[in-house]
């Protein structure tokens, strides 16, 4: 029998500087929704926090889109974690993965797009910005078209009913600010991966359905001149990915003091695009840890006294391991069956 873990969401904060991040899985960025109402979370700029929520967006047509505000539609597959960093300017690394197990369309039907993803955050002292680093897995089983990325977000800045939106498309840059200067901080969302290909910001009461989230995604719409309660998403895209391939796209959280602050973070930000180019992929690592996990079951069941232990441990393809089932690149199952496997 092949258990399944359920890994509960834990938050940790990235503290460099005069930013404050919280950072956890299931594709959040800044708060999740049961932390909205304890009041926790979010991202901070001068000790003030000007987020609600936030999230990943994966989407592949007009009816699949992974990932919404308030509601949750990723599973962690680990816990969130801090590791050190691969990029040695940046001191504070998290690292998360999680899958679209749970998307749904706007009927409420499961509707995954079949994607295992791989979050890491990067946080660096004298910088107001997180940058985060997706790496997106295709484990769907079918060759995914017209895939865009993005991060979708709920910004209240002092009085959240006073704010007001703009795009520097020079800066790849979606901001958000207080008219009222109650707090006279920017936020916004850098691509630093790519042009973003969409960005709009819209007025809280206007929900995107999923047909409009992946318009929105290919269009550059503006928005946000309006003031009022505003949310933003600026995406990346169109991207293929083949069965078992994967895709990187690294964006960026960040606050100024006012615009031309914040535009030189945007600035330092995009500069940092190079240092994600060459680092190892998510799929080499989810395969290591398959293998790790099936070499700490053979050492925990007796593995030298199974009935059947070909290529166990071997250098030999783990598919050619006894009883190793893979679906896409990844162990899927074990038919182990009456195998005397001894242990815990």
């Amino acid at each position: 029998t092949i258990y399944k873990n359920f890994y509960l969401s834990p938050s940790f904060a990235h503290s460099n500087s005069n930013q404050l991040a919280y950072v956890r899985g299931r594709g959040a960025v800044g708060r999740s929704n049961s932390d909205a109402v304890n009041g926790v979370g979010g991202y901070y700029h001068n000790g003030v926090n000007g987020l609600f929520d936030g999230s990943l967006v994966v989407a592949k047509d007009l009816r699949h889109v992974s990932g919404d505000l308030f509601v949750r539609e990723f599973f962690d597959q680990s816990v969130a974690r801090q590791i050190a960093s691969p990029i040695a300017e940046f001191d504070q690394t998290y690292e998360t993965i999680f899958n679209d197990n749970l998307a749904k369309d706007d009927q409420s039907n499961a509707n995954p797009i079949g994607i295992t993803v791989r979050q890491r955050s990067y946080s660096k002292p004298g910088s107001s910005y997180l940058l985060y680093q997706f790496d997106i897995v295709n484990s769907s089983g079918a060759s995914l078209d017209s895939v865009y990325v993005g991060v979708h977000t709920d910004w209240d800045v002092g009085n959240a009913g006073a704010n007001l939106g703009g795009y520097d498309a020079t800066r790849n840059l979606s901001y958000i600010y207080d008219q009222g200067a109650t707090d006279p901080s920017y936020y916004g969302v850098i691509t630093v991966s790519g042009t973003p290909s969409g960005q709009i910001v819209y007025p809280n009461g206007q929900d995107l359905t999923d047909s409009a989230t992946y318009v929105a995604m290919q269009n550059i719409l503006g928005g946000g001149s309006v003031a009022g309660d505003q949310r933003a998403l600026i995406a990346i895209g169109p991207y293929s990915i083949p069965v078992g391939g994967e895709i990187r796209t690294v964006f960026a959280v960040a606050g100024g003091d006012n615009l031309a602050d914040l535009q030189i973070q945007a600035d330092s930000a995009l500069s940092k695009a190079p240092l994600f180019v060459d680092l190892p992929t998510a799929f080499s690592q989810l395969r290591m840890q398959d293998s790790l996990a099936l070499v700490d079951l053979y050492n925990a069941t007796s593995g030298p006294s199974w009935t059947n232990k070909t290529n166990w441990l071997s250098s030999s393809p783990i598919n050619s391991w006894f009883g190793v089932r893979m679906l896409n690149g990844r162990v899927d199952s074990l038919l182990l069956f009456d195998n005397n496997l001894v242990g815990t």
